[in-house]
């Protein structure tokens, strides 16, 4: 790339040095007259087309070199953008904090004894995630167990509950008739007491 630019500074250099000689030597030709210079001046322009093709080849080449390097540049920044992005979604993964992580879960003793047996097989309990997974089962499991039995027992209680208000609703019956019958005795001892 270096010797191409070199070789086209030099052919430049070589072409405005001959033009620099060529129109000297028509200025110091003796009797020029004006009958010969246009003639004598068709050298001079092709020399000046070739010096301005060869402009025109070298900005071609550095717009060229131009363009490389600013899609280079334009990769690097990209690259740069998206290791950065990709740093930021590392640090977010590695600070999530799941919820998993701070259930309380059965003690690992108390998980092989109470869990089923297919949770706990060798496989399972030598590999760390998979006993994290084993274990987060049994613990949904023994906690739909547990809900079904709390709802279970509340059905329950809402049953003894309707039971005990119906006794109380006699009790407070039963006690409204002893309160009349007690009434209607010390009526009675009156009246005997009277007679």
């Amino acid at each position: 790339m270096a010797e191409a630019s070199t070789s086209s500074t030099l052919s430049s250099a070589a072409l405005a040095q001959s033009l620099e000689h060529f129109s000297q030597s028509l200025l110091a030709a003796p009797g020029a007259s004006s009958s010969l210079l246009p003639p004598a001046l068709a050298p001079l322009r092709s020399l000046s087309r070739s010096i301005l093709t060869h402009k025109a080849a070298a900005r071609a080449r550095v717009q060229a070199l131009r363009a490389r390097v600013d899609d280079a540049k334009l990769r690097s920044m990209n690259a740069k953008y998206e290791r950065g992005r990709l740093e930021d979604e590392i640090r977010r993964c590695r600070g999530f904090v799941s919820i998993h992580q701070t259930l309380t879960l059965h003690p690992l003793e108390e998980f092989k004894e109470l869990a089923p047996e297919e949770l706990r097989t060798p496989d399972i309990l030598e590999d760390a995630h998979q006993l994290r997974l084993a274990r987060l089962r049994f613990e949904l499991l023994e906690r739909k167990r547990l809900a079904a039995e709390k709802r279970s027992l509340r059905s329950t209680r809402a049953a003894l509950r309707a039971q005990v208000k119906e006794k109380r609703a006699a009790v407070q019956e039963v006690v409204a008739e002893i309160t009349a019958l007690v009434e209607e005795a010390k009526k009675v001892e009156k009246r005997l007491a009277e007679v």
